[in-house]
């Protein structure tokens, strides 16, 4: 298979799954926004929503968009690691538009997770399920 129809795949893949976990974080931001936002505010209903959405991101990433074989609790560790990142900028970001600006939380949210979105696909292909053969203590623990 040419590099390129698997990169296609690949991404195709991934935006299928990634509008699947999107929708699953942000439903989950939403109902706790809407029924604890007041009492927990808009910096915890985002890391409770985006723990959650790690959590699930994970599981959909490693087994339909990239099928990886390679030893999970590493792209368990390096998604950790990039999604917190993202989780983060994500989180200043939304300091920024709501709490700063006054922007409605649920819209700005969106509106960052689609900016997001892309970079996390690159660094995810390039670093976290990258293609290498296991070695044979890996394929032992997997």
């Amino acid at each position: 298979m040419s590099r390129h129809v698997r990169l296609a795949g690949q991404g195709g893949r991934y935006l299928a799954v990634g509008i699947y976990n999107v929708g699953f974080t942000l439903a989950v931001f939403w109902l706790l926004d809407t029924f604890l936002g007041e009492t927990l505010g808009v910096q915890a209903v985002y890391w409770i929503s985006a723990g959650l959405g790690i959590i699930n991101g994970f599981i959909f990433q490693r087994l339909v968009v990239w099928r990886s074989r390679g030893m999970w609790r590493r792209e368990l560790a390096k998604f950790a690691v990039v999604n917190l990142a993202v989780s983060l900028i994500n989180s200043f970001l939304l300091f920024l538009t709501v709490t700063l600006w006054g922007l409605p939380a649920f819209p700005s949210q969106v509106g960052i997770t689609a900016v997001l979105l892309i970079a996390t696909f690159i660094v995810n292909r390039q670093w976290v399920f990258r293609a290498t053969q296991p070695s044979a203590r890996e394929e032992k623990d997997r």
